[in-house]
């Protein structure tokens, strides 16, 4: 029987979807992990331990091993590139490697785009605490400063001072070389320049304003389709989402219009192709939808896959497993709910979560959909981490003020104990 090699450094949350997704299109899932003591007998019958998943080689030469293997998948930002490269070496179909090559890092994404005059922020790289004065005098002030291959907000900062710059990027070199995970300290290659180690060099923008729209794009053959468009609202003075909102009741149909059309334009630009991808706009009052960021080769992060699929009937993960394997599409749901969201639940504090109650509350209510725990007793929020300790799917509502009071309701009902 044919198989699909799943591609992850260690047994996360997405994995067993994807295998799933796998099982649905009548291919077995073979996982292929450097984790030597993960248990995955629950997913697959096939396992390869101790593979060197950042080595497309290593992958190539893994995927070789396993019987009937027709295809390579992975949905961690971290190994997108690499099992990307190994899929184009193994023969099987893959996506553009040089399109996720530019998606995944920010800095060679925003060369590209201001070469093809698409709008954007003005942007500049700081190496060295002492270049920032010439930055901010390029882009002028505030800015958003971040590792060029972020992932999940990850080291996400604003300075509205030439002094808060400065010693965000103090902070930021020591937290970036001391992750552990290794994404930060490993190069990321540039189709159109030189490769950089993320800890070496950060990425300054401008700070754009206007409400901030996630679009979730299925790219086959050069053909764009937005398949879901939705609105992201923030917790106050932060980066995390407090909930995510289809359709985006503040945006007008002319705007969602050109939103569609932008993210065609960035897909040509930065030639993705036969993947999906997750997009990020800003829609600023100048010049209109501006790329934030594009996460190429995966459903979009939190429950979008799950608001894509009750909201407008598409099969996010499907989609991306089905041209992981070169097979058209699957087919399309009925669009069930007219609002859909979903919403995150964080401590009120940051430290290490040791209890989480009001669940089997949250679940009962009527306008739940579904709700998950996504981090648990044991692990760390932070200023510098964000976890989703419990999100939920919701519906029942039909305007944004509704949805706000739902969000408050909710809220109530979810507490979340953290120690110091």
């Amino acid at each position: 029987m044919e198989s699909l090699g799943i591609v992850t450094d260690h047994l996360r949350p997405w994995v067993e979807r994807a295998a799933i997704c796998a099982y649905e299109l009548g291919v077995e899932p073979a996982i292929l992990t450097q984790c030597d003591d993960c248990d995955v007998s629950h997913l697959a019958d096939v396992a390869l331990s101790g593979v060197e998943v950042h080595s497309p080689e290593a992958v190539a030469r893994a995927a070789a091993d396993v019987e009937g293997c027709v295809g390579l998948l992975s949905w961690d930002d971290a190994l997108i590139v690499t099992t990307a490269t190994a899929a184009a070496l193994a023969g099987f179909p893959h996506p553009s490697v040089r399109g996720v090559q530019r998606a995944r890092n920010k800095y060679s994404m925003r060369r590209r785009l201001d070469d093809a005059g698409l709008p954007g922020p003005r942007f500049g790289l700081v190496s060295d605490p002492a270049q920032c004065a010439v930055v901010v005098d390029a882009v002028g002030l505030p800015v958003i400063i971040k590792p060029i291959n972020g992932t999940g907000s990850a080291l996400v900062r604003r300075a509205d001072t030439l002094a808060e710059l400065d010693r965000h990027v103090r902070e930021m070199q020591l937290l970036a070389a001391e992750t552990v995970s290794g994404l930060f300290t490993r190069a990321v290659p540039d189709p159109d320049g030189a490769s950089r180690i993320p800890a070496e060099a950060f990425l300054v923008e401008e700070c754009l304003t206007g409400p901030e729209i996630d679009l979730e794009l299925v790219v086959r053959d050069g053909r764009t389709e937005v398949c879901l468009v939705s609105e992201v609202t923030f917790a106050p003075d932060s980066f995390r989402e407090s909930f995510f909102v289809h359709p985006p009741f503040s945006v007008p149909p002319h705007d969602v219009g050109a939103l569609e059309n932008a993210a065609a334009e960035v897909v040509r630009c930065l030639e993705i192709d036969n993947c999906t991808a997750n997009m990020t706009f800003m829609l600023t009052p100048s010049a209109g939808p501006v790329l934030v960021e594009v996460n190429p080769g995966r459903p979009g992060g939190h429950l979008l896959a799950a608001m894509a699929w009750h909201g407008r009937g598409v099969d996010i993960p499907s989609e991306a497993t089905a041209l992981g394997l070169g097979q058209p599409g699957p087919s399309r749901g009925d669009s069930r709910l007219p609002a859909v969201a979903a919403v995150s639940f964080y401590p009120r504090e940051f430290g290490t979560v040791e209890e989480i109650r009001g669940l089997v509350e949250l679940r009962q209510h009527p306008s739940v959909i579904s709700a998950l725990t996504m981090a648990g007793p044991g692990d760390v929020f932070t200023a510098t981490r964000t976890i989703y300790p419990v999100v939920a799917l919701v519906g029942g509502f039909t305007t944004r003020a509704e949805l706000l009071d739902l969000h408050d309701e909710l809220t109530s009902l979810v507490e979340i104990d953290v120690r110091a």
